[in-house]
């Protein structure tokens, strides 16, 4: 296994480019897979193209000839009101009759001119329009006929895609998970103490992604939360009143006044919001506890970054000078003589010196401030904390990237077109993800920490995790699973209710609100004098809850074979056994059903029976990764220069803030 020196260097020197062309890599084999004929829709989506173009020309060419006779149309109007306009001045002698006949006579002969231009316009737009009409249908029917070409490869798209390039680009160092099992969380929990979220009734997993730095786990998990706030309602009224007063010269004025009077209502009110997190499990510096955000530098010169580093210095020693006071010189914060890393990356409330030290070790420094300085491909944009063994990592772009996509996106009439969309989402999912994990990886120490052997228990509650349970719960139309009353968003929640094989059964509880639209007048006095009610509408929120069993198993399927299985009669036989709707959603290699009568139905670890894993994707991975081997030895030639540079950089850590230490101390 490697190790990766400088995470953002080797990203830009290396992996960038390898992931695409992974990426491209799958896309061809999953291409020659599906045995379309691939050149054929090439040139026909061409030919579409061409004529699109055409089309678009002739549009723009009715719309100008339209407009020409538009003017035409106006301008034998005017010709023709000018023609009887003179004949009438003529009528009445107050035009001389010679001169009269010569432009009534010009004018008649215009008119006659714009009326047959009139009609050769008209006859033009009309051969236009059929041929832009025939020209459309033909851009149509061969659409379609792309559709049909392409509809073998459109079948194949599925859930793991993205994650399978990924691990073809990472190969030993970064590995993601098909899903995220009971040992995998059993482990993060009892070994490194992380908390799922499950006991919080206001917040829903709707996507996690597990797997494993050099054997340390990590899970990015985008969860769906509610909070209640206090919403400020506005309501307003216009009131008029007039007023008398005797001007300088006796006389009397009447004055006219208008005022906007507002009022406010103050209410609770349900917030929904998504976050996504990365969680990773380290052993190392094991009692060491700190956070951090974003310095907003990334992308600035120098002197602008030099002003930060001084101004925030200011705050760093007058801080480091307070807690001189503290007793307990394992929290006393003692600055690095760093003054960069020190102000950009932050961290000045950890609460033991030493295990920081022995993390950000010079080789970290460099790394983590490379990350920070320069802008691509997102800058300083992430939120680091660690609590003991527990990293937990949030960035802005994994706020904004859909790292829980629908497979379907990738669907096209054009091959070039789908593999375009195909490639750039793959991209775009390694470097959000490879981004999240940099400014851990940029650690030395966490490289070297590799995960020791951990003794799972030798049975589990339940086959699945919870954040699997609430994923699945999720994936439900929530028209199914919440209350009819329903006017907000919707929180699903699990409860456990048993096992059945590989099958585990549980509650969905659909936690909502019912908006009910209120007025309160509120009183308030106006210029006039007067006290006037204003009303302001407001909405009053009550909880409801509705809860549904459903019940789940993982398959050795995919998204093609559950298509196959909804046309075949024993299995949706089988699944009526259990739900009379069909309400039942398949996910990431699991399939799960709302349950009719969950007290007497067993038997559904037996849907596993109807998928024998026909569309698999290994020979495509396989081949990749054979080819990704071949181009690592860059890597492995540097990496045995880590360990040394570490162990020598850590060590003159430890001796620096030990001399450090000594000089406060005195």
């Amino acid at each position: 296994m490697s190790d990766i020196l400088n995470p953002r260097k080797y990203y830009f020197s290396f992996l960038k480019d390898k992931n695409i062309e992974n990426a491209g890599k799958y896309f061809d084999a999953l291409t020659e897979k599906s045995q379309i004929d691939k050149q054929r829709n090439i040139d026909d989506v061409h030919i579409i193209r061409k004529k699109q173009a055409e089309l678009a020309d002739l549009k723009k060419t009715i719309r100008r000839k339209t407009w020409g006779l538009v003017f035409l149309i106006l301008a034998t109007i005017a010709a023709v009101i000018a023609f009887i306009v003179l004949i009438v001045k003529m009528a009445e002698g107050a035009v001389r009759v010679k001169v009269g006949i010569g432009i009534v006579i010009g004018l008649g002969l215009l008119s006659v001119f714009f009326v047959f231009e009139i009609i050769n316009l008209i006859k033009k737009i009309l051969e236009a329009k059929a041929l832009a009409d025939k020209l459309k249908k033909e851009i149509e029917e061969m659409i379609e006929e792309c559709w049909r070409q392409m509809a073998p490869l459109n079948r194949l798209y599925d859930y793991p895609m993205p994650s399978q390039v990924f691990n073809s680009t990472m190969d030993d160092i970064i590995n993601l998970d098909d899903s995220f099992d009971v040992k995998k969380c059993d482990r993060l929990v009892k070994k490194y103490g992380y908390i799922e979220d499950n006991e919080d009734e206001d917040t829903s997993t709707v996507y996690c992604q597990s797997g494993e730095i050099l054997g340390n786990p990590f899970l990015v998990v985008k969860q769906h939360s509610m909070r209640m706030y206090e919403k400020t309602y506005e309501g307003s009224i216009t009131i008029t009143w007039t007023t008398t007063y005797t001007d300088s010269e006796g006389h009397v004025q009447t004055e006219h006044h208008s005022q906007t009077l507002t009022a406010y209502v103050t209410a609770p009110a349900p917030g929904y919001s998504y976050v996504t997190h990365l969680i990773y499990g380290n052993d190392a510096a094991p009692n060491l506890t700190f956070s951090r955000k974003p310095s907003g530098v990334s992308g600035e010169s120098e002197q602008k970054i030099d002003r930060v580093v001084k101004k925030q210095v200011k705050k760093m020693d007058k801080q480091a000078r307070k807690e001189l006071t503290d007793n307990d010189p394992t929290t006393n914060y003692t600055r690095f003589s760093h003054d960069e890393f020190e102000a950009l990356f932050g961290g000045t409330n950890r609460d033991n010196e030493i295990e920081y030290r022995l993390l950000f070790t010079p080789l970290a420094i460099q790394n983590e401030l490379d990350i920070i300085k320069n802008r691509e491909p997102y800058g300083d944009d992430f939120y680091l904390s660690k609590e003991k063994k527990i990293n937990t990592v949030t960035s802005i772009h994994s706020q904004a990237f859909n790292y829980d996509f629908n497979p379907q996106m990738f669907r096209d009439y054009s091959v070039e077109d789908a593999r375009e969309r195909f490639v750039t989402y793959c991209h775009q999912f390694f470097q959000a993800i490879y981004f999240d994990l940099a400014p851990l990886i940029s650690i030395p120490l966490y490289q070297q920490t590799k995960s020791l052997d951990y003794i799972y228990g030798r049975d589990f509650n339940t086959n699945y995790t919870i954040s699997e349970h609430e994923l699945m719960a999720n994936a439900f139309n929530p028209a199914y699973l919440r209350n009819p009353l329903t006017t907000t968003d919707t929180i699903m929640k699990t409860t456990f209710t048993g096992k059945d094989g590989d099958a585990d059964r549980f509650i969905i509880t659909a936690r909502s609100f019912q908006g009910v639209e209120r007025v309160t007048y509120v009183n308030k006095m106006g210029g006039d004098g007067r006290m006037h009610s204003i009303p302001v509408h407001w909405i009053e929120y009550f909880p409801l809850t509705q809860e549904t069993p459903v019940t789940m198993s993982r398959v050795n399927g995919s998204i093609p074979e559950f298509i196959d299985n909804l046309n075949n009669p024993q299995f949706t036989n089988f699944m009526n056994t259990f739900e009379q709707n069909s309400s039942y959603v398949y996910k990431r290699g699991f399939i799960s059903t709302i349950l009719d009568n969950p007290q007497v139905q067993q038997g559904f670890s037996q849907v596993k029976n109807y998928f024998k894993g026909i569309y698999s994707n290994s020979n495509i991975m396989n081949n990749i990764n054979n080819n990704t081997n071949s181009n690592r030895k860059n890597l492995n030639n540097t990496s045995s220069n880590i360990s040394s540079n570490t162990s020598n950089s850590t060590n003159s850590n430890i001796a620096n803030n030990k001399e450090k230490g000594e000089e406060n101390n005195g």
